[in-house]
């Protein structure tokens, strides 16, 4: 599974922008099988870092998260791998020294 963007074409829009946003990078079908993993999964809530501090204010924040580093789900176990090999390739199209990744997911919740 790779992302729908090469890596190059990513970092050039980093460079331009200072981010990139990419909808849809791994595809429908793999975003529908990590949402129902992730559903399946406990979350907790978010927390807004204040120096040292941890805290849950939801004026700030409204969002659950569930930390994927640790899950062996089928799609999640994909997902990561994706994404690792995409911040090794943007790592050296950047010239950048990142040695790992953190993932999570949020789920919003509307009122």
């Amino acid at each position: 599974m790779q992302c729908s963007v090469g890596a190059d074409v990513l970092a050039r829009r980093v460079e331009r922008e200072g981010f990139c946003v990419v909808d849809a990078a791994f595809g429908r079908e793999h975003a529908l099988e990590l949402r129902l993993e992730v559903a399946g999964l406990e979350k907790s809530a978010a927390t807004i870092a204040t120096g040292m501090r941890m805290s849950r204010d939801l004026k700030k924040r409204d969002d659950v998260i569930a930390w994927l580093n640790k899950s062996e789900e089928p799609a999640t176990r994909r997902h990561r791998w994706a994404m690792e090999h995409l911040r090794e390739a943007l790592s050296e199209s950047l010239g950048l020294k990142t040695d790992k990744c953190s993932f999570a997911c949020a789920e919003y919740v509307s009122e």
